[in-house]
């Protein structure tokens, strides 16, 4: 934070609220309302907010997006869709997509290294995959994110819960006086 305190009102607009963190270089500004602390908006709510995808129910943020010319906005989004819609019972609360050029080329094609990070009722689920344009990269970590997904699944009904006897092997000695 900077000193003194920079304040923005709850009915402030997305942009001046940007131009206000931005005027103090801040991560976060105070929201006040009749003098009185109301919360904090950071950074990242602000991100949250220009990324939120129009109509839609959920964040899809792309980091290195002048990188993608052979895919939209709106089909990552729908990427990221297809995961809730497959019946593994997993539900997708936001998604964040990492696109960066690497050195190799090929016919004058940049190598891509595309990164799928999805936050979900099961945990956090991360996979990357490579490719000369961006949906070839996406497909990779789609796939990649796709057998995660399924892989944790099939652990989490397949596995037997340990008995007693486990324990006591495993950490017996830990329980010895």
């Amino acid at each position: 934070m900077a000193s003194p305190v920079r304040t923005v009102h709850p009915d402030a607009t997305l942009d001046t609220a940007v131009v206000e963190t931005f005027d103090i270089d801040a991560s976060a500004l105070v929201v006040t309302a009749n003098g009185e602390p109301y919360g904090i908006l950071t950074g990242t709510d602000v991100l949250d907010a220009l990324t939120w995808e129009a109509g839609g129910n959920r964040a899809v943020q792309i980091s290195g997006s002048d990188l993608i010319e052979d895919v939209s906005y709106d089909e990552v989004a729908e990427m990221i869709e297809r995961f809730d819609e497959r019946g593994r019972g997993t539900n997708v609360f936001d998604a964040t997509i990492h696109v960066q050029e690497r050195d190799e080329q090929r016919l004058g094609s940049p190598l891509l290294l595309a990164g799928i990070r999805l936050h979900t009722d099961r945990g956090l689920y991360t996979a990357s995959g490579e490719g000369y344009a961006a949906m070839h990269a996406l497909d990779e970590a789609r796939d990649v994110m796709e057998r995660r997904i399924r892989d944790e699944k099939a652990r989490g009904h397949t596995k037997e819960h340990p008995d007693e006897a486990f324990w006591e092997r495993r950490f017996g000695w830990l329980l010895e006086e």
